[in-house]
């Protein structure tokens, strides 16, 4: 049963890591599944123009002008974006942040001392909720430590999310170029494999 178990375990591992090669493949299909409408009416108006003297489909252009049009709606929107972030970093200037930090602190140790001293008066030991105080003044420290680390290692991480989504745009060019050439073939693949049922 041990030995099932194994094999069970390797089949999984073997599927999630072709998933994970295939997962571009899946992101480029449903870019192209959204970019198709676009490409089309680009063609359309591409083929019926004037000087399309020789009955051209120009789909080749269409799917240029399209995947063109497409990054750079993706840089405005992440201008807007970023711009719209630092503008609100420039407002939230150190001083002002340094100064509401500090009334956070004063407001909390004025807290912890009012709390403190009633507890005394009903003679129950403030060392017990000083150590939870500080439990939890270390699971906030180790909070904010776990998440400025995971900030940093997703820049990190950024040159792999760049080639993924080169990817995805490739194929994506791939789909809406031929994709009615990849419908064509996989539906005589599958007429092959199931005669009786397509």
């Amino acid at each position: 049963s041990d030995r099932f178990f194994v094999l069970l375990g390797s089949l999984v591992n073997f599927i999630t890591y072709i998933l994970g090669l295939l997962t571009p493949v899946f992101w480029g299909f449903f870019l192209a599944y959204l970019l198709l409408p676009l490409t089309d009416k680009i063609q359309e108006i591409l083929a019926n123009a004037s000087w399309n003297k020789k009955d051209k489909t120009y789909r080749s252009a269409a799917v240029v002008i399209t995947i063109i049009l497409f990054c750079v709606g993706i840089v405005i929107f992440l201008s807007v974006l970023i711009s719209t972030f630092t503008s609100q970093v420039q407002i939230a200037d150190m001083e002002s942040t340094t100064v509401f930090l500090r009334q956070i602190i004063d407001n909390l140790t004025g807290f912890i001392t009012s709390i403190t001293k009633e507890l005394n008066k009903l003679n129950i030991n403030s060392i017990q909720i000083e150590d939870a105080v500080q439990n939890a003044m270390n699971w906030l420290t180790s909070w904010g430590t776990n998440l400025g680390q995971g900030f940093l290692s997703s820049l990190e991480d950024i040159p792999n999310v760049l080639s993924q989504c080169l990817l995805i745009v490739i194929f994506a060019i791939w789909f809406l170029l031929d994709g009615a050439n990849i419908a064509l073939y996989w539906g005589k693949v599958m007429y092959v494999l199931f005669p009786d049922t397509i």
